[in-house]
């Protein structure tokens, strides 16, 4: 959806209010989303071309490597293919928090009818950010201004057959003389499709769950009141429930299993923001819970296999200045600088019949300070020939980490216009991605399972138990990159609506 790209100018980018974007920026509107009517966010962010499908999703299952999660319930991004750990996702411009082991944020709970518009960043920005933001930003912005009641019901199915959808919204809106509020209630019901119902699934058994059930339940609220001269106070609140079932089975073909989910996420903000003519201060705090359980059972009375809980919590609380700061021949130089805290806490809980309950948990603070600096050098005021139009931007931000230390990320803009239609870009940026606190218990464990889960034909695998050694390396460090840009954007004058990007 939407043209690529786009330099237009958005809240994810920078944060001086009206700054022009350096790096590269898609934008999906409300429209875009409906045009395409998605039944989920997750199905949204399939279709850009910069979200790679590998990692937790609703049609993969086991997977390994980077993007891997014990839960395999719900669906995450992954920008340029660097692994959902690697994109941070935001609601509304803050973080919430991340599901499972904290691998990732689960965007399917978000309710897609909700969404007011999509921004993605295509550009490390830890310098804007902080820790996970290395393969770029996912900024989900809802809806809150909708007047009066708009309900919307959807239905689908696939041409092969299974697989039925069912999505329900009804939002509800009213505006009062200082201020206004909005009610967004969703339902989904995804029905499951197994490989018995498609002819490509040769080696899997019909049972086998290519597409689980899901019912999910979705609310959204905001309110926006307005308190005095300049004054004003933001609320919102989040709740998703969503159940999972999916079968499957191991050890080829010989043991089903059957696995149910529940994954609950709930959470609010309230930000208050002063208006200091030109100048804007705001303060926010924010919490966010996100909780999975899951049971594992083999059928045919064979009982309980193994079950896994996680619990994901994130407290925040922020400031943040911004304006001009000088004038300039070509416009105002402006300035932003913040600072904040926010608690992450992590704990789990896994068991089977031959592991005694496993509880783990863990913690950290994390402190940060930042500042950005987008400098306009020439303009319309004193453009001339080759410099239609000249901007530097310049970010840092520094962050500590209970037990991992200190990191600064700096970040370097350039937007040029030679001529008239003609734009060029480019910015370079350092990222880091602190280790989850799920990979840095250093708890170690010994995981028993029958040794004939190790072979294709059961009957063939010796007598006794098989043993791993499961933990981690509580010394583990974070992950750093380096990020450079460059693009241009083409739109002649004398071809309206001609617009080429590279």
């Amino acid at each position: 959806p939407g043209s690529g790209d786009q330099n237009t100018p958005g809240a994810t980018e920078t944060n001086p209010r009206g700054a022009p974007p350096t790096s590269p920026l898609i934008t999906l509107t409300r429209r875009q989303i409906d045009e395409g009517a998605p039944a989920s966010v997750e199905e949204l962010m399939r279709r850009v071309p910069q979200n790679v499908s590998g990692g937790v999703a609703q049609e993969n299952f086991g997977v390994t490597g980077t993007g891997s999660d014990i839960t395999d319930h719900g669906a995450g991004v992954n920008l340029r293919g660097l692994g959902q750990r690697a994109t941070l996702v935001l609601v509304d411009g803050r973080r919430i928090a991340p599901s499972g082991t904290g691998s990732f944020v689960d965007v399917s709970l978000i309710p897609v009818s909700a969404l007011e518009r999509v921004e993605i960043l295509t550009d490390g920005a830890s310098a804007i950010y902080g820790s996970d933001a290395v393969g770029g930003v996912v900024n989900f912005i809802l809806r809150d201004d909708v007047r009066g009641i708009e309900p919307m019901l959807q239905v689908g199915t696939s041409t092969r057959g299974s697989g039925d959808q069912l999505l329900a919204s009804l939002n509800a809106g009213a505006a009062w003389s200082d201020g206004r509020g909005l009610l967004s209630y969703e339902y989904r019901d995804q029905g499951r499709i197994r490989a018995g119902q498609r002819d490509f699934t040769i080696n899997l058994p019909a049972d086998w769950s290519l597409v689980p059930s899901e019912q999910r339940h979705s609310l959204y609220g905001t309110a926006r009141q307005q308190l005095g001269p300049g004054l004003s106070l933001d609320l919102s609140g989040m709740f998703a429930d969503r159940t999972t079932d999916r079968s499957f089975f191991i050890a080829g073909p010989a043991v089903p299993v059957n696995q149910h989910a529940r994954s609950r996420s709930f959470g609010g903000t309230a930000a208050a923001t002063l208006d200091l003519g030109p100048w804007r201060a705001e303060a926010a705090m924010a919490y966010h819970r996100s909780r999975s359980r899951q049971r594992s059972e083999q059928p045919l009375g064979q009982g309980f296999f193994n079950s896994y809980a996680t619990t994901n919590n994130i407290t925040e609380f922020g400031v943040k200045a911004d304006g001009p700061l000088i004038d300039l021949p070509a416009g105002a130089a402006k300035l932003a600088v913040g600072g904040g805290g926010r608690r992450e806490a992590f704990s789990g809980r896994f068991e089977s019949p031959v592991n005694l309950p496993n509880p783990q948990t863990d913690s950290r603070h994390v402190y940060s300070a930042f500042g950005e600096l987008v400098l306009p050098l020439f303009g319309p005021h004193n453009r001339r020939p080759g410099m239609e139009a000249l901007t530097l931007t310049a970010a840092g931000r520094f962050e500590h980490y209970d037990r991992l230390g200190s990191t600064f990320d700096p970040k370097l803009g350039l937007l040029w216009s030679p001529a008239e239609g003609l734009s060029l870009r480019s910015s370079y940026a350092t990222s880091f991605r602190a280790p989850l606190l799920s990979e840095s218990l250093g708890f170690y464990n010994i995981f028993l399972f029958p040794a004939a889960l190790l072979y294709i034909d059961p009957s063939q695998a010796p007598a006794g138990v098989g043993a791993a050694l499961i933990g981690n390396n509580p010394d583990v460090g974070p992950e750093r990159s380096r990020s450079f840009s460059a693009g241009a954007e083409l739109a002649p004058p004398g071809v309206p609506g001609l617009r080429l990007t590279a």
